[in-house]
């Protein structure tokens, strides 16, 4: 399966770039504490640092809910605690552990196998599990604000002189909201460019302060990273 590339066009000029909104093709991710990545909020804008369109951070969300992590961070912390202990488990889910327990049998398997029985419900660790996911995630957000120390920056250039970038997602839909070239005044649109692509995802590695993370530093070797 391929999915077709985008590139962003100027009304004005005869300039093009190949930085999207709907870049599909490329993956920014943090190298978080413990081991782990995470992914990178990011929007389109002009870098004057580049003279270019390009990627940058967008962490402004995260700030506005910082508060919102705190207390979010707390409440899954006692629910997390309390579902594994059994105190805070819906009679629902105990339910159906108990039904899953009789239906996860050898013969309830086989039957499952043969299309004769529903798939397996959600159950009590898999509850736990989307628990522990949700809480590890706010947890982070609420580690990276208070550990960041710099502002927003370019992915190509780490630089903080950039515009976000409001792009029509087609010439037709170019409005009064829709970004201006800068240097130029035409209007910024995206279209297909005629290309199609079926790679997997060209994923960037950058440390907490949004800044690029040489190759031979990845967890990975080689200059990049292909995620199927």
């Amino acid at each position: 399966m391929s999915l077709p590339q985008y590139e962003t066009r100027c009304t004005g000029c005869d300039e093009k770039w190949g930085v999207t909104r709907r870049s599909w093709f490329l993956g920014f991710l943090y190298d978080a504490p413990g081991n782990t990545t995470r992914s990178i909020s990011y929007e389109v804008c002009w870098c004057f640092d580049c003279n270019s369109m390009a990627h940058a951070e967008d962490f402004e969300q995260h700030i506005k809910k910082k508060d919102w992590y705190k207390r979010h961070v707390r409440r899954l912390t006692r629910v997390r605690y309390g579902m594994s202990s059994e105190i805070l488990i819906p009679a629902r889910l105990r339910a159906r552990r108990n039904r899953e327990d009789k239906r996860n049998s050898p013969e309830m398997e086989r039957l499952r196998a043969r299309a004769f029985l529903p798939p397996q419900r959600h159950t009590l660790d898999q509850a736990i599990k989307e628990v522990n996911s949700r809480l590890s995630t706010s947890t982070f957000w609420l580690e990276f604000l208070g550990l960041r120390q710099s502002p927003p920056k370019c992915l190509s250039c780490a630089g903080h002189d950039f515009q976000y970038i409001n792009s029509a997602h087609e010439k037709k839909n170019i409005s009064e909201d829709s970004s201006v070239h800068p240097g130029c005044g035409g209007k910024l649109y995206e279209q297909e460019s005629g290309w199609r692509f079926s790679l997997g995802v060209f994923t960037i590695l950058y440390d907490m302060e949004g800044n690029r993370i040489d190759s031979d530093s990845a967890p990975w070797r080689g200059k990049s990273k292909f995620q199927d």
